[in-house]
């Protein structure tokens, strides 16, 4: 297999990359003790005049020191267009500094620019920040045909008001975010309640359940659904999945009612917009009545963040939205509207007025025209850049 043809990343040892050659080549971990690697002595020594390549006069500590040198040039030397040579202050948890690879310094010291093309000294976090900002400029943009706005959900909306500039990195450019732990537990608590739910829903219906879910159930289900990734650590994942447990368990006592009649879970919508269509997902719906032979439904979005104040609620324009929407596309009527925050334990019913639906559907229309317009201006600021995904590789962003 020729390693060299395959268009895809290819993560090799020195040792292995030996022959080949790559457009663009990244060797990463340039420290000391990793690049050049530490001396280590053998088990069971070699006697010198066994070995093939004897370098006659050296140290035990510059013999080694020269071999990783060698190395440190095949592995330059594989690239054919583009080197990057990376090193970082600290790895992991470490609270020690590191010092950079003697061989990264050597070519520091060099007058580099007679024998690169256009090479680049990128010593802080802002150099590389423009470096890849400029990258993406060029070999990206140019070459795309952008369609957006074509479908928006109201995450797309949010994000865009949150900054246009994080819209288009998440939504134009397709640029994964990292894992997050927040998602990560959101997504637990979402699919637990859905599954809960289920159970709850098919007990009150006969079907093929009797009983209805006891608080064992919950909580054995919120195990089944835990998902792991973006957690700091296995600590930091331990402590929060014992948070889970236990806010699920209050959940049971506090917020889960016999009386509840759950009508429609996870409940997906389309709605056609002029040169769009908005697309959505109800966490759930419960049947209040049925008048005139049309379901009267409350609908309920769970959030699993901090619970939101009062003035951020009047202002918020989810709800209002997924009101209008559901009763445009699903044959209900929506008459309550209310926020689950089931952290803090407590429900917050909203505004669906007319006023407040006819507002809802003027700013998502709005924000459609800007976007199929392609107006993604950053609007920075230091709390919102410190927790966005992109704050490394936006040129605008405050830190």
């Amino acid at each position: 297999m020729d390693l060299a043809e395959y268009d895809a990343v290819n993560i090799l040892t020195v040792h292995s990359a030996k022959g080949l050659e790559f457009p663009v080549v990244f060797l990463v971990n340039l420290i000391s003790d990793r690049f050049p690697s530490q001396n280590r002595r053998d088990t069971i020594p070699i006697p010198d005049g066994l070995i093939k390549e004897s370098l006659t006069g050296l140290s035990e500590v510059e013999e080694h020191l020269q071999e990783e040198r060698r190395l440190f040039y095949v592995g330059a030397t594989r690239a054919k267009e583009k080197l990057y040579l990376t090193a970082a202050n600290f790895y992991g948890n470490a609270k020690r500094k590191k010092k950079g690879s003697v061989f990264l310094q050597e070519i520091l010291d060099r007058d580099i620019k007679e024998e690169f093309e256009k090479p680049q000294i990128l010593k802080s976090e802002k150099d590389v920040n423009m470096y890849v900002q400029k990258q993406k400029e060029e070999n990206l943009i140019k070459d795309m045909k952008i369609v957006t706005g074509e479908k928006v959900s109201y995450s797309q909306v949010n994000t865009y008001q949150e900054c246009p500039k994080k819209y288009e990195y998440s939504y134009v450019l397709n640029i994964p975010s990292a894992p997050n732990s927040a998602l990560s537990f959101g997504s637990t608590i979402h699919n637990t309640l859905k599954d809960f739910y289920t159970l709850f829903q098919r007990s009150k219906e006969g079907l093929g359940i009797e009983d209805i879910p006891t608080k064992e159930d919950l909580l054995n289900l919120f195990e089944k659904n835990w998902t792991k990734g973006g957690y700091q650590n296995k600590e930091h994942e331990l402590q929060r999945k014992e948070s889970g447990r236990k806010m699920m368990s209050e959940f049971y006592d506090k917020l889960f009612n016999k009386e509840q009649n759950p009508y429609r879970l996870e409940q997906s919508f389309t709605v056609g917009l002029p040169g769009s269509s908005f697309v959505g997902k109800i966490d759930r719906m419960d049947l209040i009545e049925i008048a005139n032979g049309i379901p009267n439904v409350e609908i309920i979005d769970y959030k699993t963040g901090k619970e939101k104040g009062s003035a951020d609620i009047k202002k918020d324009l989810q709800l209002p939205l997924y009101a209008l929407f559901a009763e445009q596309s699903l044959g209900v009527k929506v008459v309550k509207a209310k926020y689950l925050f089931v952290e803090a334990g407590t429900e917050v019913e909203v505004d669906i007025s007319p006023e407040r639906k006819a507002k809802a559907k003027e700013n998502v229309l709005e924000v459609i025209a800007k976007i199929k317009e392609q107006e993604f201006i950053a609007t920075p600021d230091i709390f919102k850049c410190k927790h966005c995904d992109y704050k490394y590789i936006c040129p605008y962003a405050i830190l």
